[in-house]
């Protein structure tokens, strides 16, 4: 005996669908919907409310080269608009070709407007069908309707004025896509830490996550502060092939400047020295009583190089640093660099008295 199977219909709800215009825009820009492909958006009674198809024809601007090449598209549309996606279905045939369905994803705590339904069974409307023959793939329908408050998980404010206040899980989003939380942080907590991440902790990372709506586990915080830190170190290395032309240029402003900078072969960076002529000015006119010292960069470049100054001691008994340098680390060779480097700079100046704080290798 042959049995057939039945497919459990959807369950929407009874109250009206909504269409955001914002979502139709931003699908546009992302090719999957043409300009001249209708949509009815301003009837929700109406059974094609929110639906763009034309016959299992392309209703996108192009074709996609892969499943995972559209799949993406679609997925940031959903994170754009504030909702997720779910592959609902998906079969692969031979040469890339296939159909794929995507829907909207029902997040813990999501407010549907219709409150009659049960939230177990019902869903949203949104969907996307894709079809693919020969690693070429294009949309051939999408519902663009919701029945629920969007951005769920997003924020830390409830969705609605009266919202009874329900468990922490409930109101979080536990899906979302770590670079865009990665965005997030480097965009509204960073600034806060003076874009460092020195004293920016893991626990500061989960409160601020927690009050965005999203609980995430230490490993995972891990590794978003790695590729923070990561970023800010590749920023930080390409500011040391700037230096060069920058020292260049001050030099230029500044006729009379002492600019020296040294590098290897293939560009890397070995030290600097940077006097203006103002300082120079200023140490021949004060007591011949100059000091040396040294001092780490600060916060993430603690580790990426080491600050040698000197200083004059005027008649009034000040301090005037005059001559600077940067060097990878404190040792005797960039002492002695930068002893001689000042030397050049006091020109006719025989005889003078050095005071240091015996920094290493001084």
């Amino acid at each position: 005996m042959l049995r057939s199977r039945t497919r459990k219909a959807r369950t929407f709800g009874s109250a009206p669908f909504v269409v955001n215009v914002s979502e139709l825009d931003m699908a546009r820009s992302l090719g999957l919907l043409r300009q001249d492909v209708p949509i009815e958006v301003t009837d929700c009674s109406k059974s094609n409310y929110g639906v763009a198809y034309q016959r299992r024809e392309n209703i996108g601007i192009k074709t996609h080269g892969s499943q995972k090449a559209i799949q993406e598209r679609c997925k940031e549309l959903a994170q754009s608009s504030g909702f997720q996606l779910f592959v609902k279905s998906f079969s692969s045939k031979a040469n890339d070709s296939g159909n794929a369905k995507y829907i909207c994803k029902k997040l813990n705590g999501q407010q549907f407007f219709d409150k009659n339904t049960s939230y177990d069974e019902i869903e949203c409307p949104f969907a996307i069908n894709v079809h693919g023959v020969d690693g070429s793939w294009k949309v051939t329908r999408i519902n663009f309707a919701h029945n629920h408050v969007m951005r769920v998980g997003f924020t830390e404010q409830p969705p609605a004025e009266g919202t009874i206040a329900r468990s922490q899980l409930a109101k979080r989003n536990t899906t979302q896509d770590l670079s865009t939380l990665t965005h997030l942080i480097e965009a509204e907590m960073l600034p806060r830490y003076d874009g460092k991440t020195d004293k920016m902790t893991g626990a500061a990372i989960a409160r601020f996550l927690v009050g965005k709506g999203q609980k995430l586990g230490p490993s995972v915080i891990s590794r978003i502060k790695s590729s923070i830190d990561e970023r800010l170190g590749g920023d930080m290395t390409d500011s040391y092939q700037k230096l060069e032309s920058y020292l260049r240029l001050l030099a230029e402003k500044k006729p009379g400047s002492i600019m020296k900078f040294e590098k290897f072969g293939n560009g890397t960076f070995i030290r600097a020295c940077f006097i203006p002529n103002i300082g120079i000015q200023v140490a021949k006119r004060s007591r011949r009583l100059y000091g040396f010292d040294g001092a780490h960069l600060k916060g993430e470049m603690n580790q990426r190089g080491f600050f040698l100054v000197a200083t004059s001691k005027d008649f009034n008994s000040s301090i005037l640093p005059f001559a600077f340098s940067l060097v990878p680390v404190e040792s005797k060779e960039h002492w002695i660099w930068f002893l001689y480097v000042v030397k050049e700079a006091l020109g006719d100046i025989e005889a003078f008295t050095a005071l240091s704080d015996r920094d290493k290798g001084l």
